[in-house]
Parts: C-alpha cells; structure tokens; sequence
C-alpha cells in the first residue's frame, strides 16, 4: 500500500484548485442558462479594527412557536456576544409568539 505523508499546505493547494474548478464549472451552467451572475462583494473591515466582531447569521423558518426554536432558544443564549454579532433571518412572518420575541 502507498501512502503520502501530505502537508497542510499540500492539502490548501488541492482544496484551493479544486474550489476554483467547482467555480469555473458553476459559472459555465450559470452561462448556459443564460444568466447573468455577479460576484458577491464583501463587506471590509478594517485591519486595524481591534474591536471587530464575527459575524454569525442563523437562518430558519421555525423562529415561531415551534419544537425547533425551543431546543435553538438554548444556542441562542449561549452564543458569545461580546466576540460574535449574532443575527437571525426568518423566512416565516411574525407570529408574535414569545418564543420568537425570545429569538
């Protein structure tokens, strides 16, 4: 049997050349279909910013009065505020439930 002992670098540059083949056979379908696709621009944050914050986005359709939102209302209240901005997206209106206003 034939092992190699790979680096991580080694396992950067097959994971980086494997992501930029899955996004160039992306944009080919995108093309295909006749879609215009444009790149995503991300928000930048200074360098020198000692006091930026990770941002943490959960998105969900149970943030109602919902079996799943009351095992995540545990999660949510453990997340660290003071290292993470945290921000839920809902996908259903409000049902101004206390389960969501506790969300």
């Amino acid at each position: 049997m034939f092992m190699i002992d790979w680096t991580m670098d080694d396992k950067l540059l097959i994971s980086n050349k494997w992501a930029e083949n899955e996004k160039k056979k992306a944009y080919l379908q995108i093309k295909q279909q006749g879609l215009v696709f444009q790149s995503f621009m991300h928000q930048l944050i200074p360098i020198n910013s000692l006091f930026h914050k990770i941002r943490i986005g959960y998105i969900s359709y149970d943030f109602a009065d919902h079996p799943l939102a009351h095992l995540l209302n545990s999660l949510f209240k453990l997340n660290d505020r003071q290292h993470f901005h945290i921000v839920g997206f809902s996908l259903r209106p409000d049902d101004n439930s206390q389960w969501r206003k506790n969300i």
